[in-house]
């Protein structure tokens, strides 16, 4: 039998090279997450291009339109077409280049991926050039090429994105949430390149104007208003190899939330969990828990000792010597707040008398010089008898029919005695717990009882926050803040909810506003409501350190009576907790 001579026949090969739309429409899902990705992109772009004035417009949150205009250089002819390729860029040329990276864009990945899911045209001129060009192109592909008439600059227009890729359409948010991640973008870059107008429009209506000006800390000022800008403290430290340059809050305006705290490296709008720390640490024992610093941070530093190539829309970046930054910040800070005389010079020298008192008063460890006889100390809340103890209101626990308040301790748990032991209660947590049951009572009966104001107070609030209050005015007008718009980024205040007249109210507004910015539009008028109550509750009650006067625990036990959820905050941590006498009389060896 012959054996077969024929050659196996050569499979087709598996692998290709992909087509360059297909490339940038990949390259596109790294890039561009969301209609705020080409905003930042687009404007980075100007911004490297020399640009004194951007204006950017915006339709239905940037899903149908957004435009972005520069008085930059513009670009030639050739220039128009090759910006649109992929890799194609004037910032880097070696790979040396690619380790002292100074400009914010260098992939040159950006134009090519956004035309790549979009509808995109171009328009640009370089000055002393007798007209500019147009090119039109269409999911990736170059529809058109023609001269036009046009300024000095660039005109860039982008619509419908993610036409061609209904994956990423569908995961797209409403207007109003998209519009909230374009304005985080614009203002930063407002704070910062503040030597640069920039003007935001949605859906033809004027979202931030903030004209060019000198330094920082009038930057803030256009951005986040007057109000803050005042309570600012210049930050400023050079230290070879860096220089920190910036702005920090007082306490006195600290937020709920870290939507004011922004940071920059060599000009780039950044995000880093070392940096934020440093922050925390700056502002230690200055601010009460929950409450975040304002500040604005910029960190001059060599090109080669930062790496911003290691995410896809260069949010993050790495350090060299990431700590050594970290606690220069930190250092530059404190420096700041120093100078303001919010710090001790030598914070040490607080710690180090309570230690040399403590030391003083300290019982001694062995056996004392009247004898060996001593009794070990009595432990009352050691684990074992803490996991005894059950939070009020667990296993059918009720409110005891007597409860007379002792006292304080440490200004924020209120002592009582009841005829079953002893009664601990937390005062903010259980204040809070009442204020939120009778706004929500009020509001769901529609009997929220307003305070007008004698004479109207003015609000001035940032871009994102004028967003919030404008899609939540029904809401705050039903819990009783009744608020009118006052120009482009102001409101006036015509009344306030009855039981807030004699508070703060002016900052339990703001910080309502932020929760709001922060927890994005709810989607719906439930959710707005709880969210606006809960946080008027918590910011209105009585705070842990607040001193209180023995009519004033009496009274809180009153309400306490009244309240049907007694036990545990709006947060779900307990208000309160019991130590039965048995207890008591089992630790002192009565029983």
């Amino acid at each position: 039998m012959s054996r077969s001579t024929t050659e196996p026949t050569e499979l087709a090969p598996r692998i290709a090279v992909l087509e360059p739309v297909i490339a940038n429409q990949i390259a596109a899902g790294e890039v561009v997450e969301r209609p705020a990705s080409v905003v930042k992109e687009l404007v980075e772009n100007a911004l490297d291009a020399g640009a004194t004035r951007i204006e950017v417009a915006v339709t239905d949150g940037g899903r149908q339109m957004v435009r972005v205009r520069d008085n930059g250089y513009g670009m030639g002819e050739q220039d128009a077409i090759l910006c649109l390729q992929r890799h194609a860029t004037s910032k880097i040329r070696t790979p040396e280049d690619l380790h002292q990276i100074a400009t914010l864009g260098f992939r040159g990945e950006a134009l090519p991926s956004i035309a790549s899911v979009s509808e995109l045209r171009l328009v640009t001129r370089q000055e002393g050039a007798e007209h500019g060009h147009q090119v039109l192109v269409e999911g990736g592909a170059v529809t058109g090429f023609e001269k036009v008439g046009c300024p000095v600059g660039t005109d860039i227009t982008v619509r419908n994105l993610f036409f061609n890729v209904p994956a990423r359409l569908k995961f797209l948010k409403t207007a109003g949430t998209e519009m909230e991640h374009i304005t985080t973008h614009m203002t930063a870059f407002a704070l910062l390149h503040h030597n640069v107008a920039f003007r935001l429009e949605h859906n033809g209506r004027q979202v931030l104007s903030a004209p060019a000006c000198e330094d920082l800390r009038d930057a803030v000022a256009r951005v986040w208003g007057p109000d803050i800008a005042r309570e600012m403290i210049s930050v400023r430290l050079e230290q070879e190899p860096l220089r920190i340059i910036g702005e920090v809050g007082k306490p006195s305006v600290a937020r709920p939330n870290r939507n004011h705290q922004l940071f920059f490296v060599n000009g780039r709008p950044v995000r880093n969990r070392a940096l934020g720390y440093s922050i925390h640490e700056a502002y230690h024992t200055l601010l009460t828990q929950g409450r975040h610093a304002v500040a604005v941070i910029n960190i001059e530093l060599d090109p080669r000792l930062v790496d911003v190539n290691v995410h896809p829309a260069k949010h993050e970046v790495r350090f060299t010597r990431e700590w050594d930054v970290a606690n220069a910040v930190r250092r530059a800070i404190r420096n700041a707040l120093e100078s303001a005389h919010l710090l001790s010079r030598d914070p040490g020298l607080v710690d180090r008398t309570m230690a040399a008192q403590a030391a003083a008063v300290a019982p001694a460890t062995g056996a004392t010089a009247t004898g060996e006889n001593v009794q070990p100390q009595l432990d009352l809340f050691s684990e074992e008898t803490v996991a005894s103890l059950t939070p009020a209101g667990e296993a059918g626990h009720r409110l005891p029919l007597y409860c007379r308040p002792l006292g304080q301790i440490n200004q924020t748990y209120i002592v009582c005695d009841t005829h079953d032991g002893m009664l601990i209660i937390d005062q903010h947590a259980l204040h809070e717990r009442i204020i939120y049951e009778q706004l929500a009572a009020a509001e769901q009966a529609r009997q929220t009882d307003m305070q007008l104001l004698a004479v109207p107070q003015t609000l001035t609030v940032s871009a994102r926050e004028t967003q919030a209050i404008e899609q939540n005015l029904e809401q705050l007008a039903q819990i009783g803040f009744q608020l009118e718009p006052f120009g482009r980024d102001t409101f006036l205040i015509r009344a306030v909810p009855a039981m807030l007249s004699h508070q703060n109210h002016e900052r339990i507004l703001r910080d309502v506003v932020d929760d709001l910015v922060a927890h994005g539009s709810p989607r719906s008028y439930r959710a707005a409501r709880d969210l606006v109550l809960r946080t008027m509750a918590c910011k209105a009650a009585i705070k842990a350190g607040d001193a209180l006067a023995p009519e004033e625990m009496e009274g809180l036990l009153a309400q306490m009576r009244g309240s049907q959820l007694p036990f545990h905050c709006n947060h779900g941590r307990p208000t309160m907790f019991a130590v039965p006498l048995d207890l008591l009389e089992r630790r002192f060896a009565r029983k």
